[in-house]
């Protein structure tokens, strides 16, 4: 699955990391007993891919842990801020210490760095960035506009990631084991029914639609009867969806192409930052 990457990166939050944390030896780089370490309890990658692990295990257990891990202090302890995955393959490789940068920062910078970290590798999946940019807002008391900026990201990334949370539970875990992708979900996000959500989902995994195949399928959905006189044209049905598809919400198409309105809903102020952003008005 496709994940666009963060811009800023650690270098960005915690200056001199990423050449500190270069090698066993670089300079600012300590040794440390591995039993000292706690991970972090607020870690936002909840998931490792069991392959890949397998793989750093067998490199650490050859050449140790090459990148130092960032950590902070805690009491007489440390706790893991960045280097999960390389903190745990350490662990079954069976070593005794491994190379730290120490960095004491607050729990909010803390979740920053864990999350730009994991989404510089592409490491998080969609269901675990919403959720670490929702708490990561809460603890700043930002905007998606300002965390954007924090991050170094596009606002219409960060507002279409946040959105994958409106979708029902079941959904989520499809997004989560990678059935389906951020494109799918921003399709399923044009369809208001959650029942017909949940449908579409079900299908698209069985069927393993990709993200085109899912739209054709939403086009070519009976259109539910308004009770209006007048009914929408297949034509303008179509348009309409794929315009409730383009911008993710409600858009109501009424007339024909010589007049009529074109009624595009939004429901609070991240929503008309992100269409307005869409059709680059600024």
């Amino acid at each position: 699955m496709a994940r666009q990457a963060l811009g800023k990166g650690l270098e960005a939050l915690i200056p001199g990391s990423r050449s500190k944390a270069s090698s066993v030896s670089a300079k600012g780089a300590s040794e440390i007993s591995i039993n000292d370490i706690r991970a972090n309890p607020n870690q936002p990658r909840k998931r490792f891919a069991s392959e890949k692990l397998e793989e750093l295990i067998k490199s650490v257990r050859a050449k140790g842990v090459i990148e130092p891990l960032i950590v902070k202090e805690v009491g007489n302890k440390y706790e893991l801020i960045a280097g999960e995955r390389r903190f745990i393959a350490a662990q079954r490789a069976g070593l005794k210490s491994v190379p730290v940068v120490i960095k004491n920062v607050s729990p909010a910078e803390q979740l920053e760095i864990g999350i730009i970290e994991n989404i510089m590798r592409e490491d998080l999946n969609p269901v675990e960035a919403a959720v670490a940019f929702k708490n990561l807002m809460e603890s700043y008391k930002c905007t998606q506009e300002e965390l954007s900026d924090r991050l170094g990201t596009n606002r219409a990334n960060v507002a279409n990631i946040i959105r994958v949370l409106k979708l029902p539970a079941e959904i989520q875990q499809y997004i989560i084991n990678e059935e389906l992708s951020l494109g799918h979900a921003k399709v399923l996000l044009g369809v208001e029914d959650k029942g017909k959500q949940r449908q579409l989902a079900d299908q698209t995994v069985r069927k393993g639609l990709s993200v085109r195949d899912l739209e054709a399928l939403l086009e070519k959905s009976p259109a539910k009867k308004s009770g209006t006189k007048q009914q929408a044209s297949a034509e303008m049905k179509s348009i309409e969806n794929k315009m409730k598809l383009h911008f993710g919400t409600k858009v109501s198409i009424k007339g024909n192409y010589k007049k009529g309105t074109i009624v595009i809903e939004y429901y609070n102020s991240e929503d008309f930052e992100r269409i307005t952003e869409i059709m680059r008005i600024k």
